[in-house]
C-alpha cells in the first residue's frame, strides 16, 4: 500500500494489505490459465452451493418471520 492511501485508510485495513500476499502476474497466469483453474473454479462452485443450500427458501422465510409475528401479537395481548 502506497504511503498516500495510508492517509485514509485505518490501521487494521493497512494491517490487513500489508498481511496479504499479492500474487505476481506469473502466479495469476499459472492460477486461471494453467492446471490449476479448474481446481479453482470447482472449489469456488462448490463454495457458493454450500452457501446457497444453507439459504431458507422464500417459503420458508416467510413461513419464520408470519409465525414470529404471529407469536408476538400472541404474547402481547
Amino acid at each position: 500500500m502506497t504511503q498516500f492511501w495510508r492517509l485514509f485508510t485505518s490501521a487494521y485495513v493497512q494491517d490487513f494489505v500489508d498481511s496479504v500476499s499479492i500474487p505476481t502476474s506469473d502466479e495469476l497466469v499459472e492460477m486461471f490459465i494453467g492446471n490449476g483453474f479448474d481446481d479453482v473454479l470447482k472449489s469456488y462452485k462448490d463454495e457458493i452451493a454450500n452457501v446457497i443450500e444453507q439459504m431458507p427458501t422464500f417459503k420458508q422465510f416467510y413461513d419464520g418471520v408470519k409465525q414470529s409475528t404471529i407469536d408476538q401479537l400472541e404474547k402481547n395481548k
